[in-house]
C-alpha cells in the first residue's frame, strides 16, 4: 500500500492570542428558546447548582416550583459544540426585567459562558421601556462577583439574599 502525504494544516489557534483563541472558542456558542424537552436538563442543573444554598438555608426544593416559574418565564439554552451548557430565565416586568436563573454546567464554568449569556440578556431582552434588571442571589454566593463585574449593585440585603440592580449608564447627547 502506498501512503501518500497528507497535507499538514497550521493549527488556527498557533500564532494567535489568548484573547483571539477565546473568542474563536465563543464563536461555537449559541443560545435557543428553551423547549419543553429542555426541563429535566434546566431543573437538573439548577437544582445541583442550588442545592447546598437550598440545605444551608434551611429551604425545600420543589419541582413543582421550579416547574411553574419556568413556565412563566422566558427560558434559554446555552449551546456549546451541541451539547447544553447553560441555562437561563427572565421574566418582563413592567418596569424591570427580573432574572431568575443563570446557570452553567459545572464542567464548564470559567469559559466565559455566563459572561456571554449575561451579553445575551443585555443585548437582546434587555430594552426599553424597561432599561433595568434585577435579580436576588444568595449573600454567600461567589457569583455576586460576576453580578457586580457585570454592572448590577446591591439595592437590599436581608439575612438570606442580596437584591441586585443593572441600570445601564445614560447615553450622553452631543
Amino acid at each position: 500500500m502506498n501512503w501518500l502525504p497528507v497535507p499538514v494544516r497550521a493549527c488556527p489557534y498557533r500564532h494567535s492570542s489568548l484573547r483571539q483563541h477565546r473568542e474563536m472558542e465563543m464563536n461555537l456558542l449559541n443560545i435557543r428558546p428553551a423547549c419543553i424537552e429542555d426541563l429535566h436538563f434546566a431543573t437538573t442543573l439548577v437544582y445541583t447548582n442550588m442545592r447546598q444554598y437550598y440545605i444551608d438555608h434551611g429551604i425545600t426544593w420543589s419541582d413543582e416550583n421550579f416547574r411553574r416559574t419556568w413556565e412563566s418565564s422566558r427560558g434559554f439554552i446555552t449551546i456549546k459544540a451541541n451539547t447544553r451548557v447553560g441555562y437561563l430565565s427572565v421574566t418582563q416586568e413592567p418596569d424591570f426585567l427580573y432574572l431568575h436563573d443563570l446557570h452553567v454546567v459545572t464542567g464548564h464554568c470559567g469559559q466565559g459562558i455566563g459572561s456571554f449569556m449575561m451579553r445575551f440578556i443585555m443585548d437582546q431582552l434587555l430594552t426599553a421601556p424597561s432599561r433595568r434588571m434585577r435579580l436576588k442571589v444568595f449573600r454567600e454566593n461567589p457569583a455576586i462577583s460576576f453580578y457586580e463585574r457585570s454592572g448590577f449593585c446591591t439595592v437590599f440585603r436581608d439575612e438570606r439574599f442580596l437584591g441586585m440592580e443593572y441600570k445601564p449608564p445614560e447615553k450622553s447627547v452631543k
